[in-house]
């Protein structure tokens, strides 16, 4: 070959290898990197490669769109319009055909900022937290803290208006009952009053004409007693000839009425089985018969243990009945010494 052919040969070949290297990124110097290779996640590696090329969502977005219903053995690259480079994604697995669950992804060409390619990037260490951050930080703790408190007082506010609720409720139950109490009260002591009445005129017009000899029914009995005892707010409850009281009285006349002892003819201090008291001999004699406890003729010395020195003061039902006193006559107790 002459020396002229040979010049025009290597003018041709370098002409040629211009050409080629103006239009083909992997002649123009940029080559293949790889970003990954049959990873399981395609994202990563997309974005990695995308951010390489110095492109950003169109990039991705297209890239994975793609990937998501990709095939194995498929590929499908994204280049931006205008530049030079691309970057790939391939679908890899042993069964061409099926759907891909393992990506290779690959950059062509030189990134066009010209920056340092970033393939295969080591993750970097946790950095600390900007100025800017740590205020955003406390100021989201003291959000999260003042709603914390915001609850709890809330909470203790609803407890407070339950306890509020809870206690008028037993208030006015215990209104209720105290209503309860003092009508039954005043019903006993009108009943009492009543009693008292029609027993006095009975004394005084008596179907046989014995004055107040006539509250002496049947001299076959002793004289009727009554004991009286205070409960722990100090309100009077009385066990009598007719009956022993339920419901707790403040005026000890009432309550002794209502248990049967009208016209008691002699008190003595006494203590029994429901406590200290009083107990009363009530001038008027039981009648001959039952005189248990279910009767209206009780005899309250066989389930009460008086002293003697009481007994002994009570009129036999074979004495001849005493008038009873115009006022009650209290016994002075004797002393101790």
């Amino acid at each position: 070959m002459s020396p002229k052919s040979s010049a025009i040969t290597i003018v041709f070949v370098a002409g040629l290898v211009w050409a080629l290297s103006a239009t083909h990124p992997t002649l123009a110097g940029g080559g293949r990197k790889s970003f990954q290779k049959g990873a399981s996640s395609y994202k990563s590696g997309i974005s990695r490669g995308c951010k390489h090329m110095g492109w950003a969502s169109k990039c991705t977005s297209h890239l994975n769109k793609k990937a998501k219903s990709m095939k194995v053995g498929a590929e499908d690259c994204y280049s931006a319009p205008g530049k030079s480079g691309k970057v790939c994604v391939k679908g890899v697995g042993k069964k061409k055909g099926k759907k891909a669950k393992k990506w290779d992804v690959y950059t062509i060409g030189t990134p066009a900022s010209g920056r340092k390619q970033t393939a295969n990037k080591k993750p970097t260490a946790n950095k600390k937290p900007t100025a800017n951050k740590k205020a955003k930080a406390e100021k989201k703790a003291e959000q999260k803290a003042e709603k914390k408190a915001e609850k709890a007082e809330k909470a203790q506010e609803r407890e407070l208006r339950k306890q509020e609720k809870a206690s008028r409720r037993a208030e006015r139950k215990a209104q209720k009952v105290e209503v309860r109490k003092q009508k039954k009260a005043e019903r006993m002591r009108k009943k009492a009053a009543r009693m008292k009445d029609k027993q006095g005129g009975k004394g005084k017009k008596g179907k046989k004409g014995k004055g107040a000899k006539g509250d002496n029914v049947d001299p076959s009995g002793g004289e009727s007693m009554t004991y009286c005892w205070q409960d722990a707010q100090s309100n009077w409850l009385c066990d009598g000839p007719l009956r022993e009281t339920t419901t707790p009285d403040p005026e000890l006349e009432t309550t002794r009425t209502f248990s049967g002892c009208l016209r008691p003819r002699l008190e003595f201090p006494f203590e029994g089985k429901n406590g200290p008291g009083i107990v009363y001999l009530c001038s008027k004699r039981l009648k001959g018969g039952p005189s248990g406890p279910k009767t209206e003729n009780r005899d309250i010395s066989k389930w009460h243990e008086f002293p003697e020195d009481v007994l002994t003061q009570r009129r036999s039902g074979s004495a001849e009945a005493e008038p009873p006193a115009a006022a009650p006559e209290s016994a002075e107790p004797e002393s101790a010494e």
